[in-house]
């Protein structure tokens, strides 16, 4: 089984072939459409794998479900989605691209704070 530090590989694998399967789409036909082996998506769907993050917004894309859908979040990662004053999670994303720009921002910030940071930490040395 794969460990991720972030998300539950379970939780992704049981939830691919559900979805897979309640569509009625074989693990060749979706493997092709998302331009992958069989073997590869059998990887994924029994948790032996996780996608890399382009591999898993193409996922997303395919079956037309949200981020929060596949990827179960560890509270570390969910952190990263507050935004600074907010006590609330981002809604769950559909568009990969919204998910994409949503993950440019938030390390945007970070490298921001980073800066910052290290600036501080200058003054006081």
């Amino acid at each position: 089984m794969c460990t991720q530090f972030f998300y539950s590989c379970d939780s992704f694998a049981n939830r691919l072939k559900a979805l897979r399967l309640e569509r009625d789409i074989s693990q060749e036909d979706a493997a092709a459409e998302l331009n992958i082996s069989r073997k590869q998506l059998g990887r994924y769907e029994s948790g032996e794998q996780f996608p890399t993050v382009p591999r898993l917004i193409q996922i997303i894309a395919y079956f037309e479900k949200p981020f929060s859908y596949f990827v179960e979040m560890e509270p570390a990662l969910a952190e990263l989605f507050r935004g600074p004053q907010e006590n609330i999670l981002i809604p769950p994303l559909t568009d990969s691209r919204a998910l994409l720009q949503t993950i440019a921002d938030k390390i945007a910030f970070l490298e921001k704070e980073n800066a910052w940071l290290k600036e501080q930490l200058e003054k006081y040395q």
